[in-house]
């Protein structure tokens, strides 16, 4: 981002008036995704091949690039996509182990190892491969010895030397680093206000990923990847049981929150779709004809579910909510918009004032119910989480300012009127909204879209950040 915010500062020099880059960003960012995806496939595709055949890399690599739910994070300006790269990356060098075992080879995995945990934290479960790798390539030592391996070592240590130098911020600041790490650490998790465990829910993300046809033979593969250990070459037996363990990792540590994200299990997919290698492969030589026609029905399912994610995106009803403000709102209108409406004057001929409801994240509510124990943690909750505005969500607050319209999104406001934490702990924002959404003060619907669901058969059934309700309303006549 620095050459274009360096092109508005020389813009603005010259011109004397700030000149907008957002566009160049935006599409900046969204190829710096694409190219992480793309990373993504070449990646699978060359770890695959150092243990198994070509045909059984190109079906890996395959499945990779047409699973709709890795295909749909590359919309987003999320870390999940360039970390599932770093984290490839890592286990890619680490996997070199077993065929160079000097120093450099390790070193090198340890610093992609740390800038996959820079880049988020969940990228420091591939760091595990680092040793499991050493320990396969250095089987005629003792245990003691090979934990004591200088090499090892420094590459264990070149994991902090990735991390600080993706982020020196966690040096050159880094008391507030600590607090903010620990803080996030603990929240992250519990943001839905339960304290049960999410391990279901993270392997009924699978399917949202990668479809039930493919997450059945994934399932599959492991059962066919940990009897294989027993009898694979050197490379296959150290990749099988370095992928199995990044996977047991990250899924014992990142499944028992509470909370689990469809975008948080992504990275760990990649390296499951390795796992598949072992079995595609032996199933290729045996069964040649049938393998090749269940491959290509995966292909074919997995094309149908990206074309329809790609419906889905460009049916968003927000953009069209733009289109109809454009052509039914008069210039200069008032239209108050909540957290995850568009910003209207951003389409092209809109000009309207657009202010922006204050967001109540419903954060210190839900917080404040898991750690009401515990005086330190509602301390920072106190000094973190705002809920200012509240105010704003009254029938009297809103004849005050008698806007013309106010356009909602079911993200922003579903968290009050469902049956959770927040809708309990906001009863004023609740039943304000209940009774804006039924008509009761003064407003009435204009627009009223809700986003394309796929059909049952297909996946991914929920898109991050994508499904949802958009309803416009305007002020009755008087």
């Amino acid at each position: 981002m620095l050459p274009f915010k360096f092109a508005a500062l020389t813009a603005k020099a010259i011109t004397g008036t700030a000149v907008s880059f957002d566009i160049g960003r935006l599409w900046w960012s969204r190829l710096i995704q694409v190219i992480f995806f793309l990373g993504i496939v070449y990646l699978t595709f060359k770890i695959v091949l150092r243990f198994a055949d070509l045909n059984a890399a190109r079906i890996v690599a395959l499945l990779t690039a047409t699973s709709a739910g890795l295909v749909i994070q590359t919309h987003f300006l999320t870390a999940d996509v360039p970390v599932t790269f770093w984290m490839l990356s890592g286990f890619y060098a680490a996997q070199s182990i077993v065929f160079d075992p000097r120093p450099r080879t390790y070193v090198i995995a340890g610093l992609l190892v740390g800038v996959a945990t820079a880049t988020k934290y969940n990228g420091l479960a591939a760091g595990l491969a680092i040793p499991i790798f050493h320990w396969y390539a250095n089987r005629q030592q003792s245990v003691l010895r090979a934990l004591l391996d200088r090499r090892l070592i420094v590459g264990v240590a070149m994991v902090v030397g990735g991390f600080v130098a993706a982020n020196p911020y966690s040096i050159f600041d880094y008391r507030r680093f600590a607090a903010d790490f620990s803080y996030n650490y603990l929240v992250t998790p519990v943001y839905g206000g339960t304290d049960s465990y999410g391990f279901g829910t993270f392997l009924l993300a699978i399917p949202d990923i990668v479809g039930w046809p493919i997450t059945v033979i994934l399932g599959l593969s492991m059962v066919y990847s940990l009897w294989r250990l027993q009898n694979a070459d050197l490379p296959e037996r150290a990749t099988l049981a370095a992928a199995l363990g990044v996977f047991a990792l990250y899924f014992l540590q990142f499944g028992r929150a509470p909370r689990v994200e469809i975008r948080f299990v992504v990275p760990i997919v990649a390296f499951l779709l390795v796992l598949f290698a072992a079995l595609g492969s032996i199933a290729v030589r045996r069964y040649e004809r049938a393998t090749v026609a269940v491959v290509v029905a995966l292909l074919a399912y997995n094309s149908l579910a990206c074309v329809w994610v790609g419906k889905r995106f460009s049916e968003d009803p927000r953009m069209d909510a733009q289109a109809w403000v454009a052509a039914n709102v008069p210039p200069h209108s008032t239209i108050e918009s909540s957290q995850y409406t568009p910003h209207w004057n951003a389409f092209w001929g809109v000009d309207v004032v657009d202010m922006r409801m204050p967001s109540v994240s419903g954060r210190i509510g839900v917080l404040s119910h898991v750690f009401k124990a515990d005086r330190s943690m509602m301390a920072q909750i106190s000094e973190r989480e705002s809920d200012v505005g509240l105010e704003w969500y009254t029938a009297e607050s809103l004849e005050a300012r008698h806007p013309q319209y106010i356009a909602l999104d079911s993200k922003y406001y579903d968290r009050f009127l469902n049956e959770d934490v927040a809708a309990l702990d906001y009863p004023v924002v609740r039943d304000f909204l209940t009774a804006l959404l039924a008509n009761r003060l003064g407003y009435h619907r204009v627009y009223d879209r809700t986003a394309v669901s796929s059909p049952t058969w297909l996946y991914p059934g929920d898109i991050d950040f994508l499904d949802s309700q958009v309803i416009i309303l305007r002020r009755d006549a008087g």
